[in-house]
């Protein structure tokens, strides 16, 4: 989709269920990132159902709590993740077995 078609979209609040944004150019990753943040919740619900992280800091379980958490008292709930690349999660899933970062979704 291009980016002025997205942008468009985002703040007529017509949401896809998941955004994923990578590239070289991170001018258009902080701009769609910011469009969605600004235009996803109202200013009063932001406080329970906005989360932000970071790859390197979270862990799986705490990332998939978040994910599967409904909303409170809103349409919808945001959780971004930023830096994804980073994201170093472990879990077992069965002997000996370990899935690592977003292969994990």
């Amino acid at each position: 989709m291009e980016f002025k078609q997205l942008l468009k979209e985002i703040e007529q609040k017509k949401f896809s269920p998941i955004y994923l944004l990578f590239g070289d150019e991170s001018y258009f990753i902080d701009a769609i990132t910011k469009a969605i943040t600004e235009n996803a919740l109202e200013e009063h619900e932001r406080d329970f159902n906005q989360t932000v992280v970071y790859g390197k800091d979270v862990e799986y379980v705490s990332l998939l709590s978040e994910l599967k958490s409904f909303p409170l008292m809103a349409e919808r709930k945001l959780v971004v993740l930023k830096e994804a690349q980073d994201f170093a999660a472990k879990k077992t899933v069965g002997k000996g077995e370990e899935l690592k970062g977003l292969d994990l979704f």
